[in-house]
């Protein structure tokens, strides 16, 4: 989940005693991640930043429960409908946007592209998390994991800076930030002189962050390694990624977040029940996914209809 490579991996939890004179405190945190050999994609290897990429996850903060301004614990159903309005009356105005992590699931992406269709003109914002150089052999610069799927399903987009700009020169009333689900530090900044400018924050992400922090309402949702779904890599190599353990908290997919909000909205809800419904849904909306079933893509991944020529 660290880089655009989409490097196959097994990922390590188990139950660790932490008291010697005590049994049975669970604990399932990531302990190690180790590859998996796919010769498509990194053979047997990954890089050491991607084998300890899991230890900002694991020492973060986690946002467990919905909160309001100020840290104030809120019930789910009442969050959700307080975000639902403040989106819907931004969305009638024009005057809503919102910054998409490059490492959400495509499903989730998919899920949060159908609800901001129905709010009328959305600036939409994909992130961009670029660090470094790319390399012969794994590594690469683009640190989003679904770089590649997020161009496919939401299209031509600008980047996130384009959106601050607008949020600080007075031209959005409210911005939605889906935070960053591997790294507290790779989910945008919302400076004071933006946050100034803005009526409402709605942070939808798995920490403490300075965006869930600063936000009217804040959502938890699952993190890496917490939910099933699929990425894209930088070659359009379709590869599902499979939970190792439920999310923290109130915490949950992205795609039933999205749901969520859109049935406090009225609008029908989606037959979703797993991330295998919404990949259903995905493939028939969306051209490069075309025809694709989990099983279809199978324990390797499979290439997409978007994909490069030769990738």
């Amino acid at each position: 989940g660290g880089c655009a490579r989409g490097c196959n991996v097994d990922v390590a939890v188990g139950t660790q005693q932490e008291r010697m004179t005590q049994r049975g405190h669970g604990d399932d945190r990531i302990k190690r991640i180790v590859p998996r050999p796919n010769v498509e994609v990194n053979g047997h290897w990954i890089c050491d930043e991607g084998r300890l990429s899991y230890q900002r996850l694991e020492a973060a903060p986690r946002l467990e429960t919905a909160r309001y301004a100020g840290g104030e614990e809120a019930a789910w159903d009442d969050a959700v409908k307080r975000a639902a309005g403040l989106l819907k009356t931004a969305g009638e105005k024009g005057r809503l946007g919102v910054i998409v992590s490059p490492r959400l699931t495509c499903e989730s992406m998919h899920a949060w592209k159908e609800l901001l269709d129905s709010l009328g003109d959305v600036k939409i914002g994909l992130r961009r998390i670029v660090r470094g150089e790319d390399d012969d052999v794994l590594i690469r610069a683009d640190k989003g994991a679904n770089s590649t799927g997020a161009a496919w399903i939401f299209g031509t987009q600008a980047a996130e800076e384009s959106v601050l700009e607008a949020a600080s020169a007075g031209q959005i009333d409210t911005l939605l930030v889906l935070g960053d689900p591997l790294d507290p530090e790779d989910t945008p900044k919302v400076g004071d002189n933006v946050r100034a400018k803005l009526a409402e924050l709605i942070h939808v992400g798995p920490f403490v962050d300075g965006a869930a922090q600063a936000a009217t309402v804040a959502l938890p949702v699952a993190a890496w390694a917490e939910e099933d779904g699929c990425y894209v890599n930088f070659e359009g190599r379709i590869q599902l990624v499979k939970r190792c353990h439920v999310p923290r908290g109130e915490g949950r997919p992205g795609w039933r977040v999205a749901a969520d909000l859109g049935a406090a909205l009225g609008l029908e809800p989606p037959a979703w029940t797993s991330a295998g419904d919404v990949l259903a849904s995905l493939a028939g909306s969306v051209q490069a996914f075309e025809g694709l079933t989990e099983e279809k893509i199978g324990p390797l991944g499979v290439r997409g209809a978007a994909a490069p020529a030769g990738a």
